[in-house]
């Protein structure tokens, strides 16, 4: 037989069109040509084609050779040819539909087990660990990134919009070097795997991967994305603008924006009790928080002391943090040993699906809930004594860096945040709650009410 044309089939015979395949009959019909193929199941993996085949085959405008199987399909073919033919698509289809149904049962077990099957998000790559086996690891170099971009966005202070930017700027871009769409940054956040769950087709689950953030940043961060949280930003985000969205009015609640005045004053817009309009000059208010701030300044020498204390206390500290981390673990173990009992117990069918389901649930809640805690207590002991200084230095600090006016806006801001909880403007009065443990210094005035007493029957107890 003289050769006419090859055609190579790079398609599925299962899903979609096969534009190449009906290229193929074409050809062949239109050229009078037989159409050689290699074996049933190259061509054929479903009845979906036989009408069409069927229709070329009687009317003699088709014959197909079959080579593997040595059967030639024409219009002079017996019913025995026919059905032989039938059979091998019946095969072929048999085994795709196993071939699905194996792959459908590996994904449920990975699943069950964590695993998950496809890749991880951005922050995140994908390995083949020694023994063969896939897992995913954090991409020491994104994830610190986008741990970042969850912070950013979970502090308010920045549109959605202005997140693109600001992954710019801390290096996270395409792979041509541009910006992340909004759209992508917004896949981000929304995807629940950086805190430790996953969503596979109808499935979602707990996997056994590495957290990047916990729960509670990535709640607020789709609390501020979905408009729940109060501290949401606002259209005066991209201003630097000393006040922009800390301050509340006190009688609307609303936040107060700022407006510049003949490009020299910056005015804070509030309200009065009627509903009016009261513009509120920004040097007032930053006035009242001046004199705020010299309150709850902490003597220096204080500063010293209570680095001096942690330095003997830490030794204590580290006791009481290795046993409350030990005892989350055992019962974090505990939790993962109840899992798999359950596991077991379930295929099995010992017990069933709803009851598998409701317990399983709660098993997964108790082991997040574990995990957040262990995480917690180890970041708290890493940074505890650090914190606990840098908070003493900036009550000793604070008045003198609000002050400056050579301080960048970005500083006072971040020190306004770490020291008020509240702030609110009764019309040209400041109403303000600070937070802990800034709301015990305003009452400290004198250095011996900072200086550590010894006791003088001093006794052990617990950190």
């Amino acid at each position: 037989m003289k050769i006419l044309r090859e055609f190579v089939l790079i398609e599925s015979s299962t899903v979609g069109d096969r534009a190449k395949f009906l290229e193929c009959l074409k050809y062949c019909v239109s050229n009078r040509a037989a159409l050689l193929i290699d074996t049933i199941d190259r061509a054929q993996r479903s009845f979906m084609e036989i009408p069409l085949l069927e229709k070329y085959r009687k009317s003699g405008q088709l014959e197909i050779h079959f080579c593997r199987e040595n059967i030639v399909i024409n219009s002079e073919s017996t019913g025995s040819e026919i059905l032989m033919w039938h059979q091998g698509v019946l095969m072929a289809e048999a085994y795709s539909l196993h071939f699905k149904e194996n792959v459908k049962r590996s994904i449920s077990a990975k699943v069950l087990k964590g695993e998950y099957p496809g890749r991880g998000p951005l922050g995140y790559t994908n390995i083949r660990t020694p023994d063969n086996r896939s897992d995913i690891i954090f991409d020491a170099d994104v994830a610190p990134r986008v741990r970042q971009l969850f912070e950013k966005y979970g502090s308010g202070d920045v549109s959605l919009s202005g997140l693109v930017d600001y992954a710019f700027d801390i290096g996270l871009r395409t792979v041509g070097g541009g910006k992340l769409a909004k759209s992508h940054i917004h896949k981000i956040i929304i995807n629940p795997f950086y805190y430790g769950y996953a969503k596979w087709g109808k499935h979602e689950f707990e996997h056994k991967y590495p957290r990047l953030i916990d729960y509670s940043l990535w709640r607020r961060c789709n609390d501020i994305l979905s408009g729940k949280n109060q501290h949401r930003a606002t259209r005066w985000g991209s201003k630097d603008y000393l006040y922009r969205g800390l301050i509340r009015d006190a009688y609307s609640k609303r936040i107060v924006t700022t407006e510049r005045k003949k490009n020299k004053y910056n005015y804070l817009m509030t309200w009065d009790e009627g509903g009016r309009h009261v513009a509120v000059n920004e040097d007032i208010v930053s006035g009242q928080i001046y004199r705020i701030l010299k309150q709850i300044q902490v003597p220096r020498a204080a500063v010293l002391d209570v680095a001096e204390y942690l330095k003997s206390a830490k030794e204590m500290e580290f006791e009481y943090h290795q046993r409350i981390i030990a005892e989350l673990t055992a019962e974090l173990n505990e939790t993962e040993r109840r899992k798999k009992s359950l596991l077991n117990l379930y295929l099995d069918g010992k017990i069933a699906d709803d009851t598998y389901t409701a317990k399983d649930s709660e098993l997964r809640e108790t082991a997040l809930t574990l995990r957040n805690k262990i995480n917690a207590h180890v970041v708290c002991d890493n940074n505890t004594n650090d914190t606990i200084v840098a908070i003493f230095n900036a009550a000793a600090s604070a008045a003198d860096v609000f002050s400056d006016e050579s301080s960048e806006v970005a500083l006072k801001r971040d020190l306004l945040k770490r020291i008020f909880r509240t702030l609110e403007l009764k019309e040209k009065n400041l109403c303000y709650d600070l937070k802990f443990p800034f709301n015990m210094f305003i009452t400290k005035v004198h250095l011996n009410n900072w200086r550590i007493q010894k006791d003088s029957n001093p006794q052990s107890s617990d950190p």
